[in-house]
């Protein structure tokens, strides 16, 4: 289940899908720079907060025919664990 505060934290990966060489499309990239509080961490995964961001970033990615996985980043004081969503 999804924590539903727009402050919460996901890390979204992509690939492609049967282990395919390739790049991100030029469109992917011209959407992303519309998406406020998403980072790239690599290529192909990013750090994004909100669940509107993590949504649109996901439905963006599966467009270009990518493979995604989103994952909560639950913090804690002492531990900083993830789940996958």
């Amino acid at each position: 289940m999804i924590r539903q505060h727009e402050d919460a934290t996901f890390i979204v990966v992509m690939d492609l899908p049967n282990a395919q060489a390739g790049h991100m499309p030029t469109r992917f990239y011209r959407a992303l720079k519309k998406l406020q509080d998403v980072e790239r961490l690599q290529k192909s995964v990013y750090l994004a907060t909100g669940v509107s961001n993590m949504k649109e970033l996901v439905r963006l990615g599966r467009a270009c025919g990518f493979e995604v996985q989103a994952f909560q980043v639950i913090k804690n004081d002492s531990i900083m664990r993830s789940r996958q969503v």
